[in-house]
């Protein structure tokens, strides 16, 4: 037979610690309570990291859609590129020193833009309701 102390289990341990019907010490009361706040805290934790995740996959499908949506506006945008016709050229006059600028269409909105010489203006039939 051998005379050697076995360790006590550490469940055992535990069991004993995390008891409110066992004896216990100063020290052994302060483990009580410091492993009951410690618990609380690292579930706590695994909580806030779990909505974390959550939410990172909710932030990842907005990511897809919104990916999705600008790939798409961007091929509207080559269609409506593609739909463009000339509507008028722009030539400026230089006569002593004043500008002139000559042209057969307004903007939509009255507008003039600021274009250089020999620059042509645009209009998108699509974006005026046509085909």
């Amino acid at each position: 037979m051998s005379d050697a102390k076995q360790a006590t289990p550490a469940a055992e341990l535990e069991r004993q610690i995390c008891s409110a019907t066992e004896p216990k010490n100063e020290r052994e009361w302060w483990s009580h309570y410091e492993i009951a706040r410690l618990r609380a805290e690292l579930t706590a934790e695994r909580e806030r990291a779990d909505r974390a995740g959550r939410d990172c996959n909710g932030l990842s499908l907005d990511v897809q859609t919104l990916t999705a949506e600008r790939d798409a506006l961007r091929e509207r945008v080559a269609r409506l590129v593609g739909a463009m016709e000339p509507v008028a050229k722009v030539h400026i006059n230089r006569a002593g020193g004043n500008v002139g600028i000559a042209w057969h269409a307004i903007g939509i909105d009255g507008s003039l833009p600021a274009l250089a010489d020999g620059e042509v203006l645009y209009v998108l039939r699509t974006a005026l309701g046509g085909k």
